[in-house]
């Protein structure tokens, strides 16, 4: 089982690896993105005893054009330090309850935000459009606040807050959605 965790892993989900936190054990899990720190581009498989056998007995056996990086080695030795403090820990926990009861009462005030899908800090905004994502991007980008939609399906924005984010920060975001939920229904002409 091969755990695709470059998006979902290194803590966004409340604890260091999703598949995990499910109680799925991998084989390997591969990561990414996260694991730069946003500094510098590396990415990672982990892998078990079993799956990383081979490794043991003919490591020269893998090769790659683009392996032996030495600073991407440091960058990614440090986000994984950061991450596995005690302090990211207890901060993505409150940031998630954060979210959760903020974004309860935010929903409670627009339609047009039909549904919320959270794990820790990692989140889809579900719109009541067929194609919201699209203008609630647009609204957010206009109020500060940089989120994706979800290329999956159209009515849902990835909206991720950042592990080390302080409250401060985090409800500014939040309001910053609020303003743009009522800006981006008026877009598409529905009823916020």
């Amino acid at each position: 089982y091969v755990a695709d965790e470059v998006q979902t892993g290194l803590m966004r989900s409340g604890t260091m690896w999703c598949s995990v936190g499910y109680g799925a054990e991998p084989d390997m899990i591969v990561t990414g993105k996260g694991l730069s720190g946003g500094y510098y581009p590396v990415s990672a498989v982990i892998m078990n005893d079993r799956a990383g056998q081979w490794l043991k007995d003919d490591g020269f056996a893998q090769t790659t054009s683009f392996s032996t990086s030495e600073l991407g080695c440091y960058v990614g030795t440090k986000v994984l330090d950061i991450t596995s403090r005690d302090s990211t820990r207890r901060n993505v926990s409150r940031l998630s309850e954060l979210f959760s009861k903020r974004l309860a009462e935010i929903q409670s005030r627009h339609r047009f935000l039909a549904g919320v899908r959270q794990r820790g800090v990692i989140m889809g905004l579900v719109t009541a459009h067929p194609e919201g994502s699209t203008a609630l991007m647009a609204a957010l980008y206009r109020n500060g606040v940089w989120a994706m939609r979800a290329n999956f399906d159209q009515r849902v924005l990835q909206f991720k807050a950042g592990l080390l984010m302080n409250d401060d920060m985090a409800n500014t975001v939040l309001d910053a959605l609020d303003m743009s939920l009522g800006q981006a229904a008026a877009m598409l002409g529905v009823e916020d």
